[in-house]
């Protein structure tokens, strides 16, 4: 992970709006205003294919471009992991929310981010006076994204692997290919992001191979042909 101070907007200023800030009048209303604020604060973050973000309370993130895949526990089961969001670009992050909600963020590629410092939420609370109710709404999005994937948990092993395999299918960073949606991912990778043991997920890869939904090709490349999330 490479991280800079962060100098000039470098075409930050056009990310997409996330739909939870166009949904609050006062946030998206000042966006612009947060978004100078951000940039005059934060940092600028490389991550490479697999590296771990850190953050600790306090600090946001904006993610520029790549993805970060969302880990956190599957439900009180501490040895199982399950993905409960594949951000995009535009959208932002916090280490937790709340008390049963911490996150380990991922990059699924090579992925770049703006991440303001604990040191400077202060600063930037004085500038944009929205900061909390930023925090917080954010907070309440992320925790309705992990109820939703907490309740995915208890279906079927092979709808878990499907309905991955729909997410990341539906991200940005997939393409259009006459074969299908193109993803960069091992069968292992999307095991552990549904959160599947690997004797079950073998059997699950094999039926959706066979019923035309997936191919693969290679080690971390796959076709994908049914439905996505977009």
């Amino acid at each position: 992970m490479h991280a800079r101070s962060f100098a000039g907007s470098g075409g930050l200023m056009d990310v997409p709006v996330p739909s939870y800030i166009k949904a609050d009048d006062s946030l998206f209303s000042t966006w612009g205003a947060c978004m100078m604020a951000l940039i005059k604060h934060g940092k600028f973050v490389t991550l490479q294919r697999g590296e771990s973000l850190p953050l600790s309370d306090c600090e946001i993130g904006l993610l520029i471009d790549g993805g970060l895949y969302a880990m956190c526990l599957a439900g009180h089961d501490d040895s199982r992991k399950m993905m409960a969001h594949f951000f995009c670009r535009g959208e932002l992050f916090i280490a937790s929310a709340g008390e049963n909600l911490d996150m380990d963020l991922i990059a699924h590629c090579r992925s770049s981010c703006l991440v303001l410092p604990a040191t400077e939420f202060s600063e930037f609370a004085e500038e944009f006076s929205g900061a909390p109710r930023l925090v917080g709404t954010i907070e309440t999005w992320l925790t309705k994204q992990f109820l939703e994937a907490l309740q995915k948990s208890n279906a079927k092993d092979i709808d878990k692997i499907q309905s991955i395999l729909a997410i990341l299918a539906s991200h940005p960073t997939a393409t259009d290919t006459k074969l299908g949606r193109e993803i960069e991912a091992s069968k292992q990778l999307i095991r552990e992001l549904a959160g599947v043991q690997k004797r079950s997920s073998s059997r699950a890869f094999r039926t959706l191979e066979e019923s035309g939904l997936v191919s693969f090709y290679g080690y971390k490349r796959l076709f994908f042909t049914g439905q996505t999330n977009a």
